[in-house]
């Protein structure tokens, strides 16, 4: 029960959204460098 309170916890605080926006960000600008590798 615990655990899954804080689940919920880190979910509603700002911080780990910033840990995933970063990630994000890089995987927007990767797109470009997937479809290089679909097309070879």
């Amino acid at each position: 029960m615990a655990s899954a309170i804080g689940v919920k916890n880190v979910e509603i605080r700002p911080g780990p959204v910033r840990r995933l926006a970063p990630g994000a960000a890089i995987k927007i600008r990767n797109p470009k460098h997937e479809t290089r590798n679909n097309f070879e």
